[in-house]
Order: C-alpha cells, then structure tokens, then sequence
C-alpha cells in the first residue's frame, strides 16, 4: 500500500534537510578523489603552550610581545603581537596540496590591529611528490600585507575576513601538488594586532564558501 503524506510545513522542513545533507555531501570529496583546492590551511590559535599558541615561536620583539590573547568571545583564544617588528614562525600545513598553483594563493585573516598596525604573512611551499636525494625540489616564499581594522568585524560574511593575494618573491615551482613548508606573521608599526584565525585558500574561494557553491 502507498501512503501519501500531507506537504504539511514539518514535512517540507524534513525534505528541506535531508536536500541540505546531500548537497554537503555532493560537495565532499571521495577517498579516492583529490580534494578541491580552496582552503589548504587555517590556524585558529586555540591551544595555549607556555603563553603562546602551540607551535608558535618569537623569533623577534621584547619578551612576551607574542602571546596567547582572548579575541571575539569570552572562551575564543587567539594570537597577539605588540609592537613593531614582532615575528612569530608557525608550523606549516601537513601533507601536499592538489591542483594548487603557487602564484594563486591568499591570505586570509580575522584580525583586528590597532591604528597605524598591520600585518605580513609569509608562507613558504615546495613542490610535492616524491624525489630522491638528488633531486633539488623547487620552491619558493609567497607574502602577504594586511591592515585589519581597529575593531572585530563580527558580520558573518566573507567582509568580515580581511583578504590579501599572497605574492611569489621567488620563481614559482612547476607543480600539480604544493606542500607547505613554513608560515610566519609579522607585526610592523606601534600598538598591538589580535589575530583570530589565519587561513590559505585560493583567489575566490571566499566567494564559493559563501555563495553556497561548491567550488
């Protein structure tokens, strides 16, 4: 026997759902499939070692001008950098990127710095794969300059990220498959930046996560 239900607002709120569920899991990538090359790292600061996020080191500045600082919400952690020239090296992202090119990458920050502050982010990357010893594997450092603003910018929304292409100051590396290798931020001019999250990502990708595509 087949039972017609009602298109009451319960039952189309349930179909609206089970459509949501598939389309995520449209939009995720198979085992045996390369994961699409929009976001290939992001650091949200989260774990506090010895005053600073873990894997963070201060490499220059005054001691304690990198630290473990409170951001949007009380329980959200992130990282801070007080005064000029403060340079914090961090832990490079695992494993290779897929149909990445090098020279197409940005940075990605929820920041905010104070007036006259501002932010570069450098990332280094080589090209992936397997090589033997004899092999000189190409790569080169990218960069990024920020200014966020003076205050949170708490819209969710892709403005409320404060975006800058990554720049190759090197020759780039001929490569389907990018691995990171390094990744620093430093500080320029006087007060102090709080740093929320840093991401890497392809150019546009902001407008594929929301725009509701799947990139």
């Amino acid at each position: 026997m087949n039972l017609r239900l009602p298109a009451t607002r319960a039952s189309r709120r349930v179909v609206a759902v089970i459509l949501a569920i598939g389309a995520l899991l449209a939009c995720e990538p198979r085992e045996d499939e390369s994961r699409p090359a929009l976001e290939f790292f992001i650091e949200r600061f989260d774990a506090d070692c010895g005053g600073v996020p873990c894997g963070y080191t201060q490499r220059s500045g005054p001691p304690g001008a990198a630290r473990t600082t409170s951001t949007l919400l009380p329980g959200l952690r992130g990282l801070a950098l007080e005064g000029d020239g403060v340079v914090v090296d961090g832990p490079g992202a695992e494993g290779p990127i897929f149909d990445a090119s090098a020279d197409l990458l940005e940075a990605v920050l929820i920041a905010r710095c104070d007036a006259e502050a501002s932010l570069t982010v450098r990332v280094g990357v080589t090209a992936a794969g397997d090589f033997d010893a004899s092999t000189t594997v190409a790569g080169v450092l990218l960069e990024a300059q920020l200014r966020p603003p003076a205050t949170w910018v708490t819209t969710p929304s892709a403005s409320a990220a404060e975006r800058a292409d990554l720049v190759p100051l090197g020759v780039v590396p001929f490569a389907s498959e990018l691995r990171f290798v390094s990744v620093s931020i430093e500080k320029s001019g006087p007060g102090q930046c709080e740093i929320d999250e840093l991401r890497v990502e392809t150019r546009g990708a902001g407008d594929v996560f929301f725009g509701g595509g799947c990139g």
